[in-house]
């Protein structure tokens, strides 16, 4: 049997229009803060574009195995082998590794609350009834949920706390060859391996009598296949030195971010030896990636602000019994239509003044067509008089 909450409102239609119009007030706020987003999003976009052209035109290819002064303060692109000869620790759960970067993940088995889409039923008086759902599930988290938030927290509470924290190190010395590697540049590390957990011996006492090994992990609880609310696993993984492409700023024998014209700064690293002209393009295809992605939120963010103003007279139609439905839909189609006009004239507009020499190529291209085509019927009309 599933574990459900259901709860059943009726709200009159003072209340509905009294929230309507609150909505409303706040899909304004919405609005402005989606032109903003876009703006915003437009120029971020043309600012990195602009510092990744800068740095492909300055870059120059430098040796991990040495260090030319001839490259002091420039953009360099180096290929080698990052490693260090730290040892991280996880005294807690006995680990010790010569890395350059070190964490512990530790999840917890937990309540979570999830409302499902209600049902909203239309009553003769102008008031309607709504049905909402929420349905609680048990799943591993890294994170507490705060189960006093819950709908319905009874029957469903949550520890306030881990019993073991997650937590990360990293090396402190590190090189890429010759150099320094900085400590931007190791966050960008990402080649984590497990390491199987082979003891419990380190760990607080209030934890060490619930705690046993199990698939490499160490597990918090009474049993492993059938986990209880609270119980808790703790795993170790490691980035170990391994070679990676680097383009930054070389500095007194390390790196540091670059700082473009623009004012961008610059620092790329991809794991595996990667040429400069490729760590470009992928750099280029995230930033796309990243620009799309905020417009299509914009628009979305547009489109509920729309929606919000308009629900007062989807609200105020249905009155009529049958036109209240055709009015909510109609109300959605047309929020659709204004938001995909308003984004597209915003990222159009904010496109053209972070772009200028490309607006005024436009704005040449347009009105040489538009001349040459009035140009084109004149003959014409001159060669139909003839």
């Amino acid at each position: 049997m599933s574990d459900t909450h259901v709860e059943s409102t009726r709200e009159t239609f003072g209340g509905r229009a009294k929230g309507s119009c609150a909505g409303a007030v706040f899909g304004v706020f919405v609005l402005v803060g989606a032109v903003f987003l876009l703006a915003w999003n437009e120029r971020r976009g043309a600012v990195r574009g602009r510092a990744l052209d800068e740095g492909e035109r300055v870059v120059v290819v430098a040796s991990a195995d040495r260090i030319d002064a001839a490259h002091e303060g420039r953009l360099v692109h180096v290929t080698g082998l990052a490693t260090t000869t730290e040892t991280l620790r996880d005294a807690e759960l006995g680990i010790a590794e010569t890395a350059l970067r070190l964490r512990r993940r530790v999840e917890m088995y937990q309540w979570e609350e999830t409302e499902e889409r209600g049902t909203t039923t239309q009553n003769a008086d102008g008031s309607t009834t709504r049905t909402r759902t929420w349905r609680y599930s048990k799943a591993w988290k890294s994170q507490v949920v705060d189960s006093s938030a819950f709908r319905k927290p009874e029957g469903h509470r949550n520890p306030t706390a881990m019993p073991l924290p997650s937590a990360s190190w990293m090396a402190e010395r590190a090189t890429l060859g010759v150099r320094r590697m900085s400590r931007s540049l190791l966050e960008e590390v990402d080649s984590f391996e497990d390491v199987p957990l082979t003891t419990t011996s380190n760990l607080p006492a209030g934890l060490r009598d619930a705690a046993r090994l199990h698939d490499g992990m160490v597990y918090l609880g009474k049993d492993p296949g059938s986990p209880e609310v609270g119980d808790a696993r703790a795993r170790v993984d490691v980035a170990r030195p391994t070679v990676v492409s680097v383009v930054s700023r070389q500095v007194s024998g390390g790196f540091e971010p670059y700082r473009t014209t623009s004012g961008e700064t610059l620092e790329l690293l991809e794991e595996d030896q990667v040429d400069v002209r490729r760590m470009f393009q992928r750099a280029r295809t995230r930033n796309a990636l990243l620009t799309w992605g905020l417009r299509a939120l914009g628009g979305l963010l547009m489109w509920m602000g729309f929606d919000l103003l308009l629900r007062p007279l989807a609200l105020l139609a249905g009155w009529v019994p049958w036109l209240g439905g055709v009015a909510a839909v109609g109300a959605s189609l047309i929020s659709a239509v204004l938001a995909g006009t308003l984004a597209t004239g915003v990222i159009a507009g904010a496109w053209l003044w972070n772009r200028p020499w490309a607006g005024l190529l436009i704005v040449a291209a347009v009105v040489s067509a538009a001349a040459w085509l009035l140009a084109r019927q004149a003959r014409a009309r001159q060669r139909g008089l003839a």
